[in-house]
Order: structure tokens, then sequence, then C-alpha cells
């Protein structure tokens, strides 16, 4: 069983934002294939229906630069991601 780690906002960087969940956990998905740890923040929305306003992915702040490149599409692979 895999223990999670918990950082602080100091450690975290945001590498991408959602306009829902389902779009966050794709994204984060594709950075945990990765072995880069996620986390997602969120705060409620008072005015939207679903109750969420935005999803941020974040990573450990030391992993910033290879989560970003790991969402940065590779042309010559086929690759693409879903830009919002």
């Amino acid at each position: 069983m895999t223990s999670r780690i918990e950082y602080t906002e100091e450690q975290k960087a945001v590498v991408y934002q959602a306009k829902d969940m389902i779009h966050a956990m794709i994204v984060g998905g594709h950075l945990e294939q990765g072995g880069i740890p996620v986390t997602f923040s969120y705060e409620p929305a008072f005015e939207s229906q679903v109750g969420i306003d935005h999803v941020q992915v974040c990573v450990p702040a030391a992993l910033r630069e290879q989560a970003v490149n790991l969402l940065t599409p590779q042309p010559s692979r086929g690759e693409f991601i879903c830009r919002n």
C-alpha cells in the first residue's frame, strides 16, 4: 500500500487549471503515470449549479518542471493534451 505525502501550500506548484474535476483527474492521471504525485485544489462556487468553479492540479514544487514537460504536447510522438 502506498502512502500519500501531504505538501504545504508553499511546497505545491499549480501546473494545470481545469474547468471541472473530470478534466483535472485526466491530467492528474497522466502526471501520476509519469511518476509525479498529484493533489487537487478547488473552492466551491456559489454561483455555479455544479458546485465547483475550477480545479487546480498541483504537484510538489520540486517536480514542477518535470510535470510541465509531461503536459507539453510532443508532436513528434503524435501526443496531445486537451486544453481548456
